[in-house]
């Protein structure tokens, strides 16, 4: 669930391109970029913050690691949307 949804309620167009962001990491990674969160406190803390490259495999094109990145930023402003991807 992206940090608006989690944290607000809030849903909107940019919220279905985080979805998108955590496919593609699960997708590539076998697990949820936040798979070890055992606890609805650390799940939150974890989603509001930015995933960094060094979350990502090392064997992925640097323009997968940067969908990936773009896809999962916390700050809607600067979250892409469909058409830009």
């Amino acid at each position: 669930m992206p940090p608006e949804a989690l944290t607000k309620g809030f849903y909107c167009n940019k919220t279905d391109v985080w979805a998108f962001g955590a496919l593609l990491f699960e997708i590539f990674h076998g697990e949820s970029p936040f798979a070890k969160c055992t606890e609805l406190n650390e799940l939150i803390q974890q989603v509001s913050t930015s995933i960094t490259v060094v979350n990502i495999r090392l064997d992925l094109s640097i323009e997968m690691k940067q969908m990936i990145l773009s896809c999962l930023e916390v700050d809607l402003k600067k979250r892409p949307t469909f058409s830009e991807i």
